[in-house]
C-alpha cells in the first residue's frame, strides 16, 4: 500500500465513522483499524492528531466544492437576481455530493463536527470556502435595502439549515427511505426555503438592529 493510498483509506474511514458515530465516540486507533492499517498509530503518522485528520477531510471536499462554486459565480456574474447568487452559496456542496454518488457521508460528517464544541471552532474557518465570501457579498449587493446587521443575523441561520437538511437527505439515501428524489431537488427546496429567510423584508426597528445587547452570534460573520 502506498502512502497516498493509506492516507485516502484513513480519510474515508474517518469520515464514515465520524458521520455515523460522532467525533468523541471515534478514536484515532479505531479509524486506523477500520482503514486496515497495520500500524494503529497510522493517523498520528500521516496526519498528526484526530483533529488534523478531520480538517484534512474538510479541505479535501472543500477544494472540489470551491471549484464548483467558482464556476457558478462566473456564470451568475452581474445578475441582479439574488437567487442566482444564493445558489452559488448553497448548491456547490450538493452538486459535489451528487457527483460522488451514493453512499456519501460528508453532510453527516459536517453535522457531527459542527455539533461538537471541541472541534467546531477549528472546523468553521475550513468550511468557509474561498468562493463563499464572494457569493455572499453578491447576494448582499442585490438586497441594498436590507441592513447589513440583519443580513449577518440571517446568514447565521443558513449553515445549520443547509447541512442538517443535507445530512437527513444523505441518511435517507443510505437507508433506502423515500427522499426529495435527487440532490438537485433538495437544492431547489433549499433555495426556496433559505431564499425566503434571507430575502424577507426587514421589520426590525433601527434600535433593535444596532442594540449593544445584540448577541455576538448574531453579529459574527458566517
Amino acid at each position: 500500500m502506498t502512502v497516498k493510498g493509506t492516507r485516502e483509506l484513513l480519510l474515508a474511514a474517518g469520515e464514515r465513522l465520524i458521520a455515523e458515530h460522532g467525533v468523541t465516540a471515534v478514536s484515532a486507533r479505531r479509524i486506523a483499524e477500520e482503514a486496515g492499517a497495520a500500524n494503529h498509530s497510522a493517523v498520528a503518522y500521516h496526519f498528526g492528531t484526530k483533529l488534523d485528520l478531520i480538517l484534512e477531510i474538510i479541505r479535501t471536499h472543500g477544494a472540489r466544492t470551491d471549484a464548483i462554486g467558482r464556476e457558478m459565480i462566473e456564470k451568475a456574474a452581474d445578475s441582479p437576481d439574488p437567487r442566482e447568487h444564493l445558489a452559488c452559496v448553497l448548491l456547490p456542496t450538493l452538486v459535489h455530493l451528487d457527483r460522488l454518488g451514493p453512499p456519501t457521508y460528508y453532510a453527516r460528517f459536517v453535522t457531527q463536527v459542527l455539533s461538537d464544541p471541541s472541534v467546531e471552532t477549528r472546523a468553521l474557518p475550513e468550511l468557509a470556502g474561498s468562493h463563499l465570501g464572494d457569493a455572499m457579498r453578491a447576494v448582499a449587493r442585490t438586497l441594498p435595502d436590507l441592513p447589513p446587521e440583519v443580513m449577518r443575523m440571517r446568514w447565521r441561520l443558513v449553515r445549520p439549515l443547509l447541512f442538517r437538511a443535507s445530512a437527513s437527505f444523505e441518511l435517507d439515501l443510505a437507508e433506502g427511505r423515500k427522499t426529495y428524489g435527487t440532490w438537485e431537488y433538495l437544492g431547489l427546496f433549499m433555495l426556496d426555503a433559505i431564499g425566503g429567510l434571507l430575502f424577507a423584508p426587514n421589520t426590525l426597528p433601527p434600535e433593535a438592529i444596532r442594540n449593544p445587547d445584540t448577541p455576538e452570534w448574531a453579529l459574527s460573520e458566517t
